[in-house]
């Protein structure tokens, strides 16, 4: 069992902003891990857009974490959109539920996601005022993908999956979350 506390103004776990190299976390069967940063950062920070590298999280542990401020638990630090981020496998809580940004996302303030894909795994997202898994509070949610697994994802102001709260016209929505017949959402 692994608990990581971070008291600094950077993300427990940071991958360098807008890079390209592809970073790979795998959950080791029977192991237990929680982020919880100090801080008003991401848990696991992943600042980019779709021109930069992958997340890649697989295996078959579990993995709790959190967001606080403006930044969301698995994805972009405050007003930072997120890209590319794959989950195969594991059970992975993401709390942002007392936060603007989303669960599994973008930051706060159109902080948009792209390309987030889900194959499989147990994954719980919660956000207050963002997507659960999507952008963060005014952000945008494109090319969200949920190929498997058991998804629960739930925002408290607006759409669990998908774009953030904000005020949104119909033109804006030009890209919707795609669910497969193989995954079991709630």
């Amino acid at each position: 069992k692994q608990s990581y506390y971070y008291d600094d103004t950077m993300s427990p776990v940071t991958i360098a902003p807008y890079s390209n190299g592809d970073v790979t976390i795998e959950l080791l069967e029977g192991s237990e891990n929680t982020i919880i940063p100090t801080y008003v950062s991401a848990g696991i920070e992943k600042s980019s857009t779709a021109d930069n590298g992958t997340l890649t999280i697989t295996g078959k542990g579990s993995l709790t974490v959190k967001g606080t401020g403006s930044s969301a638990a698995i994805g972009g630090a405050d007003e930072n959109p997120t890209a590319n981020i794959i989950i195969n496998g594991g059970i992975i809580v993401a709390d942002n539920s007392a936060s603007n940004a989303a669960a599994i996302g973008g930051g706060y303030y159109e902080s948009s996601a792209e390309n987030i894909v889900i194959n499989g795994g147990k994954i719980i997202a919660k956000s207050k005022n963002g997507a659960a898994i999507g952008g963060g509070r005014f952000g945008k949610g494109t090319r969200i993908i949920i190929n498997g697994g058991e998804i629960e994802a739930t925002s408290g102001i607006d759409t669990a999956i998908g774009f953030g709260a904000g005020n949104w016209k119909e033109s804006d929505y030009t890209d919707y979350p795609v669910i497969s017949l193989n995954a079991s959402v709630k």
